[in-house]
């Protein structure tokens, strides 16, 4: 079997199910759905990629250190939905339960732990395979061995360089 590293962005993941209406209640009248959607995708992710190492990455709450820079950062986007905050609390216990370990980090956002993580990953010959939906990933995908790639796990799409180069126009 061919080691690499999978790093899930459990926010993006979140936030795609949340506002792709999946929509479950728990016994106490809690809304779980986008809890529920992430850990079908996470079940997808072990049966399918069948990874050797398997992390979980979360943003921090805001601000982070980009708000301290500059003010203004992400001032358009509102508030997470009221019914969504309670889901990550609970898709990073289950993921701790689970065995896979969860990173979060005061002031950085998972894009910047995904990186971090990637560097390192690589740094040791790993290569890395990131599922999210977050198109700014595809800055650090690379073909050099140990390669990063980024994996949309809903359209079972791989973004390789080539893919990057089509779909975005830029390497």
């Amino acid at each position: 079997m061919n080691e690499s590293l999978v790093i899930v962005d459990i926010t993006a993941q979140l936030f795609r199910m949340y506002f792709g209406k999946m929509r479950r209640t728990s016994p106490q009248n809690v809304q779980i759905g986008a809890a529920w959607g992430v850990c079908t995708v996470l079940r997808k992710i072990l049966q399918k990629m069948k990874p050797t190492h398997f992390v979980a990455v979360f943003d921090s709450p805001p601000p982070s250190f980009r708000n301290k820079i500059f003010p203004e950062y992400k001032a358009n986007r509102g508030a997470p939905p009221d019914d969504l905050l309670p889901q990550f609390s609970i898709v990073f216990n289950l993921c701790e339960r689970a065995g896979i370990p969860c990173f979060i980090h005061p002031d950085y956002e998972a894009d910047d732990l995904i990186a971090t993580l990637s560097f390192h990953a690589r740094k040791n010959g790993l290569p890395v395979r990131v599922v999210t939906v977050d198109k700014d990933i595809n800055q650090l995908v690379t073909d050099e061995f140990p390669f990063v790639q980024r994996i949309d796990i809903s359209k079972e799409k791989v973004f390789d360089v080539n893919e990057v180069v089509a779909t975005m126009g830029v390497y």
